[in-house]
Parts: structure tokens; sequence; C-alpha cells
């Protein structure tokens, strides 16, 4: 939703990755971008309210999220989460799909 909303993109890609501790997905898009940074790229709280909300859904499993600005164009999101419990160990999964906007 945010990259249809606000990153100006033709192409974005999604990768799920899961390994046996852990889920990886890794969101990248062609759009403008941003500075994650920047004050300018945020609301009045620190943070876009979409961007806050993925930062609070994966902390809230033991996850990681980070933001980087891809070059020439673009944003990655890239969030892991760790896998705990009665997980059966299995080989990793890969599945990736390009999305056009």
């Amino acid at each position: 939703t945010n990259i249809a909303k606000h990153a100006r993109a033709t192409e974005a890609s999604i990768t799920l990755v899961r390994s046996d501790d852990a889920v990886t997905i890794t969101i990248d898009d062609n759009g403008r971008g941003f500075d994650p940074a920047l004050p300018a790229s945020r609301d009045g709280r620190g943070i876009g309210l979409g961007l806050f909300g993925m930062e609070e859904r994966v902390a809230l499993v033991g996850g990681t999220l980070t933001m980087t600005r891809l070059q020439p164009r673009g944003m990655r999101i890239l969030a892991t989460v760790p896998l705990v419990g009665n997980v059966t160990p299995t080989a990793a999964a890969l599945r990736k799909t390009t999305v056009s906007l």
C-alpha cells in the first residue's frame, strides 16, 4: 500500500525466505525513495504511519525491520522474524513475485 500511495514506482518485488530459524521478507521498489532518517520523511511522531505500523508489528514478534534507500532509485524494506517454538526444520524456501504498478 505504501508503494502504491507514495513511491511513484513502476515495479516492486517481494522476496520471502524461510530458513530453519527465521523468516525474512524483502520488499524492493524502483520508486522515488526517501531517507528514513530525515524528519521530512516522517510524521510528527517521528515516522510515517505505515512504516511505524510495520516496525511495531515486526517488533511485537521479536523481529527486526530496516529501511534502506537504493541507488539510483527506490527503497528496500527488510524484515526478519525469528522462528520459535515447535518448528520442523526444512530446507529454505524462496518465492519472488514482481508486481507492475
